[in-house]
């Protein structure tokens, strides 16, 4: 009985790699997965010989990702009494103007409000 350690220069070849995850971009229909639709999602096993039974369902409803970040924040500053954007200085009696840009990627849904956060 010969085995391959016996062999001079013996190479066998690789396992075949089995993956045991995947990312899902397309539904059954071959079109890209859209936010504010439900999934349901199964996998089964298969062989040569045969497929297997279905694994247990699960549903996923896509809601989108978190926005980018507001960019070009600033204020209405007033020095020598003209009004100029600026991210630092003074600004008017009891009020500050500021203005943003909205974000470049919205995470794929509307943006429906920005929180405004400040503190003393």
């Amino acid at each position: 009985k010969t085995r391959a350690t016996d062999l001079p220069d013996c190479h066998l070849p690789p396992p075949p790699v089995v993956l045991t995850s995947f990312l899902v971009k397309l539904d059954a229909q071959g079109h890209l997965l859209m936010n504010n639709y439900k999934y349901h999602l199964r996998v089964r096993a298969y062989n040569n010989y045969q497929l297997s039974a279905p694994s247990g369902n699960v549903t996923l409803f896509l809601i989108g990702r978190i926005p980018y970040p507001v960019q070009g924040l600033n204020a209405t500053c007033y020095e020598s009494r003209e009004g100029t954007d600026c991210t630092a200085g003074f600004s008017g009696d009891t009020r500050i103007p500021i203005a943003w840009k909205p974000p470049s990627d919205d995470g794929g849904m509307d943006v429906t409000g920005y929180l405004v956060e400040y503190s003393i």
